[in-house]
């Protein structure tokens, strides 16, 4: 699928795992897949809304990024 740990972690709803690989490496958050999306955008199509609102504390830019289809996380 080519995503990260990160992407992982947004998919399944890893909310502790999610902070623990932003300590490790802040920029994890906004590496996209090969779809283009970031985590938070495999989070949103998983419904997982506290995680969500984890990326947005961390990064709110992140809801800024779009994908291959020109899609933010929230559209």
């Amino acid at each position: 699928s080519g995503g990260t740990p990160m992407h992982d972690a947004g998919w399944n709803d890893g909310q502790d795992i999610v902070r623990v690989l932003h300590e490790f490496d802040s920029g994890l958050i906004r590496l996209k897949d090969i779809d283009g999306n970031t985590a938070m955008h495999l989070a949103a199509q998983s419904g997982h809304v506290i995680t969500i609102r984890i990326f947005h504390e961390i990064d709110p830019g992140v809801t800024r990024i779009t994908n291959d289809k020109s899609e933010t996380a929230l559209h």
